[in-house]
């Protein structure tokens, strides 16, 4: 049977309604956040531009929502959580990230209950069209969840690198941890025994300084428009997969609050 995307949107309401607990989640309180996601959301624009942003802005909001309501939004997180690059589908590195106990995206219950729309279709002009799919019509579902997942880290992050590439899958997820997010103490870097350590460094230290000078430049706007306006400025949005925002800076002085490390594991 194929569904509509108001259909599937249904589906997606009745699934977080019922996860987030007795009263918590009704019906109508979610719907229009899931409608913007799912039903009115672009069919046809590529991971960039404005489209994007708006597409991505939109999600961000029905999956803050569910956790700001639901009864248990992640299980507990102090020295716990764990990053790979989840796009692998062979990945080396989940069986590390994901069991003994970590908390990595993908045993998240968020994650179990926005996966079936990476898969789910509807019936366009005689044809099966997948809800999210292919280069002209990305998901940012589990991108955001990932990321959220970085913001509410607590203490010791391990962060699992295949290859140097991953730094660069990873780059919002890892800046979130290491600029952003004031509660993690120690971000550990486990990568390849047989991957390039000094080609992780110097793709690492990269980002690093990149992030400095567009920290250093937004705290300066943040400044100049606090002393123009007497209202002070309005508040930062939490956004993903664009640049991470929040409220208040965090770790206002890189290497001094946080530590990072690196270490050759498997």
């Amino acid at each position: 049977m194929h569904e509509s995307r108001n259909n599937i949107s249904v589906i997606l309401q009745r699934r977080l309604t019922s996860a987030a607990g007795t009263g918590k989640l009704p019906r109508l309180d979610i719907m229009p956040e899931i409608e913007a996601c799912v039903v009115d959301t672009c069919g046809g624009c590529p991971s960039a531009g404005s489209v994007w942003k708006e597409k991505v802005l939109k999600c961000t909001k029905m999956i803050l929502k569910y956790l700001a309501r639901a009864s248990v939004p992640f299980q507990p997180l102090l020295d716990k959580v764990s990053i790979f690059n989840s796009d692998i589908a062979q990945s080396s590195v989940h069986s590390l990230a994901c069991h003994d106990g970590r908390v990595c995206v993908e045993n998240t219950q968020i994650y179990a209950l926005l996966l079936p729309l990476t898969t789910a279709t509807y019936m366009h002009e005689n044809a099966d069209e997948l809800i999210f799919g292919g280069a002209d019509n990305p998901s940012p579902l589990l991108e955001i969840v990932e990321q959220e997942l970085a913001w509410r880290a607590v203490g010791n992050v391990d962060v699992y690198l295949e290859s140097a590439k991953d730094v660069n899958s990873l780059r919002n997820t890892i800046q979130i941890l290491m600029m952003y997010n004031k509660n993690v103490s120690l971000v550990t870097f486990h990568i390849d025994s047989e991957t390039d350590e000094d080609d992780v460094i110097i793709t690492l230290q990269r980002k690093v300084g990149l992030w400095l000078v567009s920290y250093v430049e937004s705290t300066r706007d943040h400044v100049l428009h606090d002393d123009q306006d007497s209202n002070g400025p309005e508040k930062a949005e939490h956004r993903t997969q664009q640049g991470p925002e929040r409220d208040e800076y965090a770790n206002e002085e890189l290497g001094g609050g946080l530590d990072a490390k690196i270490v050759v594991r498997f």
